[in-house]
């Protein structure tokens, strides 16, 4: 497991989280995000989910966990790459967050 150094909290969990929820969290507010199941610690908001029409890639668990050498390795049996999957995940912009900054700014706005 990769272990995150926080200012804060010091070694901790993380999770990447797209340029929307970052935004977010850097004013303290937790908004609703979802899980790629892919890499089960990278969050993107419902706009970004449209906008790289994510849910396409979402039933794939057989690509789930696997480590890949080559981008290119990850085909199903419909023709769909992890390629794809992997070049959406590089647009998310994504910010890395203390996994447990975020529970404690989700318990205040609960």
């Amino acid at each position: 497991m990769t272990l995150f150094l926080c200012k804060k909290h010091g070694r901790q969990g993380f999770i990447e989280v797209c340029e929307h929820i970052n935004s977010e969290l850097s004013s303290n507010i937790f908004c609703e995000n979802k899980p790629l199941t892919f890499w089960s610690n990278v969050y993107a908001c419902d706009a970004c989910w449209q906008n790289f029409e994510i849910d396409k890639f979402e039933n794939h668990p057989e690509l789930k966990g696997k480590e890949y050498s080559n981008i290119d390795d990850g085909f199903d049996e419909n023709g769909l790459a992890f390629k794809g999957y992997y070049e959406v995940y590089n647009q998310l912009n994504r910010n890395t967050w203390c996994a447990k900054c975020v529970a404690e700014i989700q318990s205040k706005s609960n």
